[in-house]
């Protein structure tokens, strides 16, 4: 074999194991990581796919070349840690002006409702806020409820979970509690079924916020926020958006804009 063969033969080489590494790399998912609180039914370490938010977040992601990996934290830290850059975003985060200092918003999730909720043998007007000032209130610490319940001056109890709140209300040791109301819902009604009936959901509903996925300017979030937008509109597209609500019993919002 001669010396010119040879080195056809390894041109040959170096080239097939270029092409194969081009095709490797190109095939690979993005890898993102965002943070998350147990907020079940949204997300959570407990639940079928982790909850339907993160299921149609990963879905959407992956329609776009992306590979989704959840790290779940205490609110407040998952807050400071986007804030940072120790994650690169959070899953479904509501929108205020101080977090859009430091986090960027996808297009529109999902929608909750926030709600007061009591002990039924109370008697709780809750028209006006203002009137709450004698109750104390649990919420979770570093909320926007939190925040502007705190700006009216009310008696506030934060607590790093929902399910905290939950069982200070039934052990009578806060007078109310401010919540999304199908979190706390479904808390009620998946650990404690036999005291559903001592809650009650109170009239009217403090707040509708929207839902958003998040990404932290500490990193280049203009195309991962352009990529999951265009992962969710295919989702929307083909109906997977409403099977996957579906599938997790969830019913969907018409204020979203989904059809």
């Amino acid at each position: 074999m001669g010396f010119k063969h040879i080195l056809f033969r390894m041109a040959q080489c170096i080239s097939l194991v270029l092409i194969l590494s081009v095709s490797a790399a190109s095939s690979e998912k993005k890898i993102i990581v965002l943070g998350a609180f147990e907020w079940p039914p949204y997300f959570s370490q407990k639940l079928p796919a982790g909850g339907f938010i993160t299921q149609i977040t990963r879905s959407a992601f992956a329609r776009v070349g992306y590979q989704l990996e959840v790290k779940f934290l205490p609110f407040a830290r998952l807050i400071q840690q986007v804030k940072q850059g120790e994650v690169q975003g959070a899953l479904g985060i509501f929108h205020s002006p101080d977090r859009a200092e430091f986090m960027v918003y996808t297009q529109l999730v999902y929608n909750t409702e926030v709600a007061f909720f009591a002990r039924r043998e109370q008697r709780i007007d809750v028209t006006e806020l203002e009137s709450l000032s004698g109750y104390e209130i649990g919420v979770l610490r570093g909320g926007l409820t939190e925040k502007m319940l705190e700006n009216i001056g009310l008696k506030l109890s934060p607590v790093n979970t929902v399910d905290t709140n939950l069982r200070k209300l039934l052990r009578n040791r806060v007078d109310l509690v401010a919540s999304s109301k199908l979190n706390f819902q479904y808390l009620l009604r998946q650990y404690y079924p036999m005291q559903q009936t001592e809650i009650i959901t109170l009239q009217p509903s403090i707040k509708t916020y929207g839902v958003y996925n998040t990404i932290s300017k500490k990193f280049a979030y203009q195309q991962i926020i352009a990529d999951f937008n265009r992962g969710l509109e295919l989702l929307k597209e083909d109906g997977s958006y409403q099977r996957i609500l579906q599938q997790h019993q969830v019913t969907l919002d018409p204020s979203t804009g989904f059809q």
